[in-house]
């Protein structure tokens, strides 16, 4: 029988299949998220949920397949089956993991999702509130927060940081507040999405649970897989939504700074993505802060290396050129229709 440690945790391990051989220890970005401990003479290294930001970085590289997460997604299935009103909201990087995507709204739809909104409109949300605020406030430097295991590093261990967190919601957050106070929206909402630790942002007090449920991508095809379901066989739909600006670009590293470059010049916006520099930069932008150095405007910061489209929630198997070129065809539509 399978020994799971952490029933609650989001990341666990499966104690049959862990040796530990300590790999996650040396790869993790922040010390003491994991413990090592013995069982019956064996060792076996275990997530501190205290401790852990979530990053999925140990899920990614352990050889032998024992370290796991989980989401929302057997309980959103179990209530949509049921027949629980749900809106469903879909990350922008869909369109690079699910190349039918628009198949994936047809089947959601075929269930009994009532609205299916393309988060790329909350997107754009966003980049007009980073705006706003660079105008409107007196924050010399902002640190961008769409990505949750950031914000999950910087509460945990550079709360001396939180100030500089940017006063804007994320795309998901963005959309889902565009959806109840403008289109009256009541249904219970979920998020198709790209990221373990969305879940984190979910299910926060300080975002009201205006979000009930993190379907990650790759525990979706899981479950579509054992349900033996085909998405070729279902149709076509479009989002409900009105097609938004270049909210699309979020996903991949510096997609928030091209947002920004397209409305304002001159502006000084830092890209940095990946778990071997984003946490070292942090660190280092700490100490300029203390210093009294000069700040970027934006720091544009991402936990993944190649940005949401190969999030820790994906299995996004496309070469990293192959995800812009997708992303380049939808550049030049937009501007055609524009």
């Amino acid at each position: 029988m399978t020994n799971v440690d952490g029933k609650e945790a989001t990341i666990f391990i499966n104690e049959e299949k862990c040796l530990g051989c300590n790999k996650c220890v040396r790869y993790c970005p922040v010390f003491g998220a994991n413990i090592s401990y013995t069982i019956n003479g064996a060792t076996k290294v275990k997530v501190n949920p205290e401790r852990c930001i979530h990053c999925g970085l140990c899920v990614e590289i352990c050889d032998h397949k024992a370290r796991d997460y989980r989401d929302d997604t057997d309980r959103f299935f179990a209530d949509l089956l049921q027949g629980k009103p749900i809106s469903v909201m879909i990350a922008p990087s869909a369109r690079t993991n699910f190349l039918e995507y628009k198949k994936v709204i047809g089947y959601l739809k075929s269930l009994g999702a009532h609205l299916v909104y393309d988060v790329s409109f909350g997107a754009d949300i966003t980049v007009w509130a980073y705006l706003k605020t660079l105008e409107e406030s007196k924050i010399d430097s902002l640190i961008a927060q769409p990505c949750p295991v950031i914000v999950n590093y910087v509460e945990k261990y550079q709360p001396e940081l939180i100030d500089h967190l940017a006063p804007v919601h994320s795309p998901m957050l963005c959309a889902a507040i565009y959806l109840r106070k403008y289109e009256q929206c009541q249904d219970h909402l979920a998020f198709l999405s790209p990221c373990i630790a969305k879940i984190d942002e979910i299910h926060d007090a300080n975002t009201d649970h205006l979000v009930e449920y993190n379907i990650t991508f790759a525990k979706f095809l899981a479950y579509l897989q054992g349900q033996g379901v085909d998405l070729s066989e279902y149709p076509e739909k479009e989002f409900d939504n009105p097609e938004g600006s270049l909210g699309y670009l979020f996903p991949r590293p510096g997609g928030l700074r091209e947002n920004v470059e397209a409305k304002l010049q001159n502006v000084w916006v830092r890209q940095v993505e990946g778990q071997s520099q984003a946490y070292t930069y942090l660190r280092d932008y700490r100490q300029r802060v203390k210093d009294g150095k000069e700040l970027p405007t934006i720091v544009d910061i991402l936990n993944c290396q190649h940005g949401c489209n190969k999030g820790t929630g994906t299995s996004c198997r496309l070469q990293v050129d192959d995800i812009d070129l997708i992303l380049n065809t939808l550049h030049q539509h937009v501007f055609m229709v524009v």
